[in-house]
């Protein structure tokens, strides 16, 4: 299982691949669609549902700079994970690998069921990324969203 690096501006942290795939996954199904196909958090929707599809072992990209950079996409994906972070903490404590084999991620196959609360750490940890509030750089790996049981 591979690790990818979650950054804006180089600051950021490392996550496991397969849960980064899971998570881009659902931040995409909870980003509000846009007609203009063109605006920065549709094409980072995109992204994230094309790189959850087919990721490749230590390169799934979040690209979060480029959501970073314009302050309306940034709050749309802001208010995204809120929603989604909402609705994982008013689920059940764990999502059953059925479920998930259900959102079409390719390349792995979950046997085990994922405890929510990993979903939420991720989370937080993408609103504090966001925020400016992550300073530590690809050396670090003392902190790696969602890996903790």
């Amino acid at each position: 299982m591979g690790s990818s690096f979650v950054e804006v501006e180089e600051k950021g942290f490392w996550m496991s691949d397969s849960l980064l795939c899971l998570w881009l996954r659902l931040l995409a199904l909870h980003v509000q669609p846009d007609l203009d196909q063109s605006a920065p958090e549709m094409v980072a929707r995109n992204k994230w549902l094309w790189q959850s599809e087919s990721h490749a072992p230590g390169f799934v990209v979040a690209d979060l700079d480029f959501v970073a950079r314009d302050q309306n996409a940034k709050q749309k994906v802001v208010s995204a994970i809120r929603g989604l972070l909402s609705r994982l903490e008013g689920h059940v404590e764990t999502l059953e690998p059925t479920t998930i084999n259900l959102l079409g991620i390719s390349g792995t196959i979950w046997s085990q069921p994922i405890e929510t609360s990993r979903l939420i750490e991720i989370g937080n940890a993408f609103l504090d990324l966001l925020d400016g509030k992550i300073t530590t750089g690809p050396d670090s790996t003392e902190f790696m969203p969602g890996s903790r049981k």
